[in-house]
């Protein structure tokens, strides 16, 4: 009998639908799994594109397709349609409310700080404050906590003419924000926010689900990568690897229906997972190419729109052929 193929992939959160991946429940079929989950993405994103020590795992969508429109097939990373990380984002947008600050169109001119200006993160909200709201974000100055995670300078590409500067580290960007130094921010928020930040739709969770009616938009943020070598030389590499992350997706899933006893540390678990399949009708995480098409295709547009790609791809140009 054939070995396994052995494969090491790390990952950048403790996420309900890898675990089921990590603890051995699901199996790909041919694959010696491992699988490693840390606390922080942008330490995951690194240590892939920083050495061989992984064959794969999690990794920005703007980044990865940044990098695919620049190297193409000579890329080292392949992509799958498999997404461990996606979330709405209008709760993480805020700005200082003694800034003279009135309406979200009063962005334009103003000082916005952010992690990087090219993470998923800013790629999404400026696509919707753009198209939803009218603003033109290549008038806002731009303000960035840190350099570029996981792209070289060669693969780097900003939008001329818009003003993107190094600013404060990430860590003190909120502090910042509430102390009036700069106008507005996009990134992580705290739990109990500081007196003088205020996000600009309190609501937020009513403004996403508004968003979704009419958008159908589920804001993707992370895909899964491969190292292309090893996915060529194993032409069943694809399916098999896909079809184990969907089951896991799906067995996570299972688990947050369970009325027996709760998977998660909130009380109204149940009745919160049936509202939102209601509203997303039925897969409330969907893996895959086509199920996704009206996500991809904004994002397609929103990364040529603001200069980050070097192509304009079509969706499944994204990904690894996974037989859907």
């Amino acid at each position: 009998m054939a070995q396994d193929l052995r494969l090491s992939m790390i990952f950048g959160g403790d996420y309900d639908r890898i675990r089921p991946l990590r603890d051995g429940l699901i199996k790909p079929d041919g694959v010696d799994l491992k699988i490693n989950l840390i606390d922080g993405p942008s330490r995951a994103f690194g240590m892939i594109m920083a050495s061989n020590e992984y064959d794969g795992g999690e990794m920005s969508l703007s980044f990865y397709t940044t990098l695919l429109t620049k190297y193409g097939k000579d890329m080292e990373l392949i992509g799958f349609p498999v997404y461990p990380s996606r979330m709405f984002r209008h709760g993480n947008i805020a700005y200082n409310r003694n800034s003279g600050i009135k309406s979200i169109k009063d962005l334009e001119g103003r000082v916005m700080a952010l992690p990087e200006y090219g993470m998923t993160m800013a790629v999404w909200l400026r696509g919707l404050l753009k198209h939803e709201y009218g603003v033109d974000t290549n008038k806002i100055k731009w303000r960035a906590g840190r350099d570029p995670v996981a792209l070289n300078p060669e693969a780097l590409r900003y939008p001329a003419g818009v003003d993107i500067q190094r600013g404060a580290d990430s860590a003190t960007l909120v502090p910042l924000l509430n102390e009036g130094k700069i106008d507005a921010y996009i990134g992580p928020l705290p739990r109990e926010l500081p007196p003088n930040v205020v996000r600009f739709f309190p609501d937020y969770a009513k403004a996403e689900q508004d968003y979704y009616r009419k958008t159908s938009i589920f804001p993707i943020m992370h895909v899964l990568v491969v190292r292309r070598k090893i996915v060529e030389a194993n032409p069943w590499l694809a399916k098999s690897l896909y079809q184990a992350f969907l089951k896991s997706k799906e067995m996570a899933v299972a688990r947050l229906w369970n009325s027996a006893a709760l998977a998660v540390s909130l009380p109204w678990q149940v009745p919160s997972v049936e509202e939102q399949t209601k509203i997303m009708g039925g897969d409330i995480w969907p893996y895959g190419v086509k199920n996704n098409l009206p996500t991809l295709n904004a994002y397609l547009d929103y990364v040529v729109e603001q200069d980050l790609a070097w192509a304009r791809l079509k969706p499944e140009e994204l990904f690894v052929d996974v037989g859907e």
